[in-house]
């Protein structure tokens, strides 16, 4: 199969992270193979079978190959990103020893994360309003 081929080539130079649009693009095309391959008919023929099978066990082959080289790719960058998360938090010795910012920074905090909370809560009121609506929409709707 020369296009499973082709794709596995481009698998293994592949570099880049899950939902990105390169990966997109070969998932895409590897899953449009797989179509192509279950649209085949064996018409009972075992050669046509068993080389239909070998061909979708490489396609198979070749996902894992490109979800494997994203999760590799993406637990690199995640030690990066982690070491620039601990830079930016970082504080002198000069801003460790200011207990008065503490409480600020503290009620700051909790303050956001009420916030955050009554947002959730108020999204969460809102989608179970719209289900409510659209359930009685179609109740209205039945025929009598």
């Amino acid at each position: 199969m020369q296009e499973e081929a082709n794709l596995r080539a481009q698998v293994e130079a592949f570099s880049g992270r899950r939902g990105e649009k390169p990966y997109l693009v070969l998932e895409e095309m590897l899953t449009r193979l797989l179509i192509k391959l279950d649209r085949i008919e064996s018409d009972g023929r075992d050669d046509i079978r068993t080389a239909r099978k070998n061909a979708v066990k490489a396609v198979n082959s070749t996902i894992d190959l490109l979800e494997s080289r994203a999760a590799a790719s993406a637990s690199a960058q995640e030690p990066k990103q982690d070491q620039d998360q601990a830079m930016q938090y970082a504080t002198t010795p000069d801003q460790t020893m200011q207990t008065d910012d503490t409480p600020q920074n503290c009620e700051s905090v909790a303050d956001e994360m009420q916030t955050e909370t009554v947002q959730q809560t108020a999204a969460a009121q809102a989608a179970d309003a719209n289900a409510e609506i659209r359930e009685m929409t179609l109740d209205s709707e039945v025929a009598c």
